[in-house]
């Protein structure tokens, strides 16, 4: 009885922490004049249009997916699910078959990939399947 509880009380904690480090990320956002609400959506890339989202000093997320590949279309939806808590952060996606040049100048080997960028540069990479809560982190880390 006691572990049910303990349990409960540690879910209940983290599902406070996590609200409280989103509110404290959106309100640290909310500064920047420069970065403006994407009400939550995931951009489309394509190899002519990245520079449009990048040319900006948002933070943005760049995932390479496959529409045939059962783990991006599993982390295709824990994206959209993230873009919508994180409106402050461009997520935008990129099909590894239609951007081989984008594929080719990230040199990337495996789906699915994420992209940071931060101030148009590049600042990081992770590459794999991640739970909803702990890719929520991983951006959250990244752009801290």
């Amino acid at each position: 009885m006691k572990l049910k509880r303990f349990f409960a009380v540690f879910a209940f904690v983290m599902a406070f922490c996590v609200n409280a480090n989103a509110q404290f990320l959106d309100s640290k956002r909310m500064l920047s004049s420069e970065n403006k609400p994407t009400n939550g959506t995931v951009g489309v890339c394509t190899e002519w249009n990245l520079w449009e989202y990048l040319d900006t000093n948002q933070e943005v997320v760049l995932f390479f997916y496959a529409q045939w590949f059962g783990p991006s279309k599993f982390m295709d939806h824990i994206v959209s699910r993230v873009a919508e808590r994180n409106p402050y952060i461009k997520f935008i996606k990129a099909d590894y078959d239609d951007c081989p040049n984008l594929v080719e100048n990230y040199h990337i080997q495996t789906i699915p990939t994420f992209l940071f960028f931060k101030n148009q540069s590049h600042i990081g990479t992770i590459v794999g399947v991640r739970s909803e809560f702990t890719f929520q982190r991983l951006v959250w880390d990244m752009f801290m």
